[in-house]
C-alpha cells in the first residue's frame, strides 16, 4: 500500500526529521519556496517572469550553500538568519509580486527564521 501510495505523489521528497542543530530542514525550506514559484505562484500569474527568475536562482544558490552545512553554528546562523530577513524585506518592496503571494512567501520566510531562532535558543 505504501508503495502505491508513493508511486501517487503523495509523498514529493523524504522527510528531514525536526533537528535543531542541523541545516537540512532550512535548505529543504528554501527548495519547497523555489518550488512554489516556478509550480504554483508563476503559472497562476501571482508573480512576474523576471522575479521568478531572479528570486529562485537566490533561493537555489542558497539552498545549495546552506544543504553544505551539516551542523549550524553561530556564524553560519546569524548569516542565513540576516539573508532570510533581507529576502522578506525585498518580496515586501518587490511590486512584481501580488499581494497574496508576498504574504505566502513571508509566511515561509518566518518559518525558516523560527527553525533558525530555534537553533540559538538552545
Amino acid at each position: 500500500m505504501l508503495r502505491a501510495l508513493w508511486w501517487m505523489g503523495l509523498y514529493r521528497s523524504p522527510a528531514i526529521l525536526p533537528d535543531y542543530r542541523s541545516a537540512q530542514p532550512v535548505a529543504l525550506l528554501f527548495e519547497q519556496i523555489s518550488r512554489k514559484i516556478r509550480s504554483i505562484y508563476l503559472p497562476l500569474q501571482g508573480i512576474e517572469v523576471e522575479a521568478a527568475n531572479r528570486y529562485m536562482k537566490w533561493i537555489d544558490h542558497m539552498s545549495t550553500i546552506v544543504r553544505q552545512v551539516k551542523e549550524w553554528d553561530k556564524n553560519s546562523v546569524q548569516s542565513v538568519r540576516g539573508v532570510l530577513n533581507n529576502l522578506m524585506e525585498e518580496i515586501n518592496r518587490d511590486r512584481d509580486i501580488g499581494e497574496g503571494v508576498k504574504l505566502k512567501l513571508c509566511f515561509d520566510i518566518e518559518e525558516g527564521i523560527a527553525l533558525i531562532d530555534a537553533y540559538m535558543t538552545q
